[in-house]
């Protein structure tokens, strides 16, 4: 893991050595997690422009029961590093 958002390449340590001063984090996203996000940017691209009216109802039915999904594994990620 390398919290500073400037990793080397350093050796030892993983190739993970900060290359001096603070950075923006970064930390890696677990596989199933990492496949949810990069599905959930495609979709936020999809051009809806033209769907009908039924589909769009049904899409925006999906992203509310999503973001409450979203949440509660959000908070549930928040409790444990409490």
């Amino acid at each position: 893991m390398c919290s500073t958002g400037e990793c080397g390449e350093g050796e030892g340590d993983g190739g993970c050595q900060p290359a001096g001063g603070f950075g923006e984090p970064v930390f890696v996203v677990a596989g199933e997690a990492r496949a949810v996000i990069d599905a959930l940017a495609v979709l936020a691209a999809a051009d809806v422009r033209g769907v009908d009216d039924d589909t769009l109802l049904g899409l925006f039915d999906g992203l509310e029961l999503l973001d409450r999904l979203f949440h509660a594994a959000r908070f549930g990620v928040l409790g444990e590093l409490d």
